[in-house]
């Protein structure tokens, strides 16, 4: 038995889809309405029906966070607070860019300077995106994260983008999805931070 929910056996599948905490994970609007799929009830099956439906991005994307829900519940398991529906997704967002940022200096045997997160002014909030476009896939992204003056993650979330295949604009959407988190949140302070100085011009 699930000994966080109690409603079922602890299976894998439970663990990373049907335990309220990953629930609330796959409702989030950045994931479609595969990853929801109830008729899919195993691993393989479900895994394999997302490899043959989505993009490279959204996969990586997905698989990450089932590697942070399970991660989160060994977490829970030792007496440690787990982490919200948006810590979730924004650390799974922030260990894959990691990772693939990694790979890609190994690939390439450049160095980059690491980007780390600066805590807003008192009485502000950080409103913080990244738009991603992949020439060779042809697929656009955007991601953003709500944190607090503290750090804490208000709000995040990451999602494909249609049809774009601009980088610029996939920066500009992510942006607007930053703003309206804002507005969803009720913040009137908000400092917008990117690394896109066209879009933030």
């Amino acid at each position: 038995m699930c000994p966080r929910c109690g409603q079922e056996e602890e299976t894998i599948m439970h663990v990373i889809k049907r335990c309220p905490p990953a629930c609330e994970v796959w409702k989030m609007e950045c994931w479609g309405d595969k990853w929801k799929r109830a008729d899919l009830d195993s691993e393989k099956g479900w895994l394999s029906s997302m490899w043959e439906a989505e993009d490279r991005s959204n996969m990586e994307m997905g698989l990450t966070v089932c590697w942070v829900l399970w991660n989160n519940r060994n977490e829970e398991i030792r007496i440690n607070p787990g982490r919200t529906t948006d810590e979730v997704m924004a650390y799974a967002r922030s260990y894959l860019e990691e990772y693939l940022a990694t790979q890609k200096r190994s690939d390439t045997q450049t160095t980059h300077e690491n980007i780390k997160w600066r805590s807003a002014e008192a009485g502000y909030a950080n409103a913080n995106f990244d738009g991603e476009h992949k020439m060779e896939e042809s697929v656009d992204g955007a991601g953003a994260i709500e944190r607090d003056a503290a750090g804490k993650v208000l709000r995040a979330c990451s999602c494909r983008i249609a049809q774009v295949n601009d980088p610029s604009v996939a920066e500009a959407l992510a942006m607007n999805k930053a703003i309206i988190f804002s507005r969803q949140l009720g913040l009137q302070s908000v400092i917008v931070e990117g690394d896109s100085l066209e879009v933030l011009n």
